[in-house]
């Protein structure tokens, strides 16, 4: 089972370094560009406008941690229990769009509930995969 240190120990501006490292365990990095279902993303799953942009792994690093800063924003993660909040910035990460009760389920701890959503996000391309149901387990696991 993955679980970091408390983040409550850990100065702020680390905690979305703790998130990528996390997180590209699942995405890896390739400096092209590639058309992935209904966008262009450069790995480590950020997207792109462009099919053909190269970029250095520095580069598709930052990218990365300011996608994880906007979530931790956007959804207001910040009062969470530590290894939850990874565990709900690398779901959204992946997913892009959870459902609306998402939220409601955060706000309200209810964590059976999100972990039961969470493990239903283990299809793409309409076929169940491995590597999905490998990281909603990890995830998961972190609550």
């Amino acid at each position: 089972m993955f679980k970091f240190i408390a983040w409550n120990v850990v100065p702020v501006e680390f905690v979305s370094k703790y998130a990528f490292e996390f997180i590209k365990k699942f995405e890896g990095f390739n400096p092209t560009a590639y058309w992935d279902f209904k966008h262009c993303s450069i790995w480590y799953w950020t997207t792109t406008r462009d099919c053909k942009e190269i970029i250095t792994e520095e580069e598709a690093k930052k990218r990365a941690i300011q996608k994880i800063k906007d979530i931790r924003k956007h959804y207001n993660f910040y009062d969470l229990d530590d290894n939850m909040e990874m565990a709900l910035i690398s779901f959204v990460y992946n997913v892009w769009k959870p459902p609306k009760n998402f939220r409601w389920y955060i706000k309200n701890n209810y964590k059976k509930a999100l972990k039961n959503l969470m493990v239903k996000y283990i299809y793409a391309w309409w076929k169940k995969l491995k590597w999905l149901e490998n990281r909603r387990r990890a995830e998961i696991n972190l609550f």
